[in-house]
């Protein structure tokens, strides 16, 4: 495993990883929402280490062990996500795109010409992003329980939005903040499916002892451009590439959003003239 520290020219550093066969077939991974570069799961890279690849994951900016980006002014997340459901611009302090800008430069300097793209939840969202305004980047893209940013999908009034909009307990110690994001994942993991809690509160406290304080005391904030990411389906309609591969793939499990959203970005790919295949 190789750990590199990359200096973006836009100023933002990222922590990086690269792991697997030296020769091997590049591969970016992207993480979602206030997640590590550790969240992948061991098993899963084992795999893709096994078939060849060579793994690149990061953590995003305002994430993990990359920098903070400095916002002008402080902005509340409640307030802009209604914003979002009325149909009003949200003040991100960055955006989707210069997320994905980020994923370039990281290629760049680790001179990767292109790559294959995994991206989950928010990172699927970055990913159709990259594949849009840099084609020639992205072999292909594999975007996980993601969203195509259509206006009907960015916002629900669910127990598992509520509890990621709710803040960590002030002054909590590691048992109550464990507490805290278990309860966050075990609403956000798929119905049977979540591991075994023993194995999650001892991959969370993992990740609040190498992010620390780890996660912020607010909502991460990499938040406000998923909300301001009306646009994402313009940029999915421009794509160029014919060659880039669109998966879609549902895990077993009730029917919620992210079934539909898989469905509408299916539905976007006839346009763009790519190969798509969707499993729920």
């Amino acid at each position: 495993m190789n750990t590199v520290h990359i200096e973006l020219a836009n100023g933002v550093r990222l922590e990086a990883e690269q792991d697997g066969p030296a020769q091997g077939t590049p591969l970016v991974l992207i993480t979602g929402l206030g997640l590590q570069l550790t969240a992948w799961p061991a098993s899963f890279m084992r795999g893709l280490h096994d078939r060849g690849f060579r793994t690149l994951r990061f953590d995003n900016r305002d994430a993990g062990l990359s920098s903070r980006v400095r916002s002008a002014r402080a902005l509340d997340i409640r307030t802009e996500a209604m914003r979002s459901m009325i149909g009003l611009n949200v003040r991100a302090p960055y955006t989707l795109r210069d997320m994905a800008g980020d994923v370039v430069g990281l290629m760049d300097a680790l001179s990767l010409s292109d790559a294959h793209v995994v991206g989950v939840s928010m990172g699927g969202m970055i990913g159709q992003v990259l594949a849009a305004s840099a084609p020639q980047r992205v072999r292909s893209l594999v975007s996980i329980m993601s969203s195509s940013g259509a206006t009907r999908f960015r916002f629900h009034f669910t127990p598992a939005t509520r509890a990621v909009l709710t803040p960590p307990p002030r002054r909590a110690d590691e048992e109550r903040l464990l507490d805290h994001y278990a309860h966050i994942w075990s609403l956000i993991s798929s119905p049977g499916m979540q591991p075994p809690p023993d194995q999650l509160r001892e991959r969370l406290r993992a990740d609040m002892r190498r992010w620390c304080p780890w996660p912020p005391a607010k909502t991460p904030r990499a938040i406000f451009p998923v909300h301001a990411s009306k646009r994402l389906q313009a940029w999915a309609m421009t794509c160029p590439s014919r060659w880039c591969r669109d998966w879609y793939r549902r895990l077993p499990g009730t029917a919620h959003p992210p079934q539909r959203c898989a469905r509408r970005r299916v539905r976007l790919r006839p346009r763009l003239d790519l190969p798509s295949r969707c499993a729920y």
